[in-house]
């Protein structure tokens, strides 16, 4: 059986990790990282509103505001430590238990 939740399982894992490893001070470009989470985010947003849980499409919708690249927000490296550790715990608690299964959604066709 198919599992359309897979694909967000996996690039939620590696966001995750990568989010613990810049915790550290290692030369990684942040903007690359930036990118994957903010579009995890994208996705998981989309994800939680096909499951109908609204609190969640706003929580990643901010993570998106957060991470994206268009227009970069600045916090101090500090506060970024701090929130790429609850932005990392999130993305590995949420939607751990979801399973869709390909029944479960309704694709559209134009």
């Amino acid at each position: 059986m198919i599992k359309v939740g897979d694909g967000i399982q996996i690039s939620r894992i590696i966001a995750a990790i990568l989010l613990f490893v810049a915790i550290g001070r290692h030369p990684m470009d942040n903007t690359i990282l930036r990118f994957l989470v903010c579009e995890v985010a994208a996705y998981a947003a989309h994800f939680a509103k096909e499951l109908k849980k609204d609190d969640w499409v706003s929580t990643f919708g901010i993570i998106v505001l957060l991470f994206n690249s268009f227009i970069p927000t600045r916090p101090v490296r500090g506060h970024w430590a701090i929130i790429y550790l609850v932005v990392a715990v999130l993305l590995l608690i949420v939607f751990s238990t979801e399973t869709i299964t390909l029944t479960d959604v309704k694709i559209k066709f134009s």
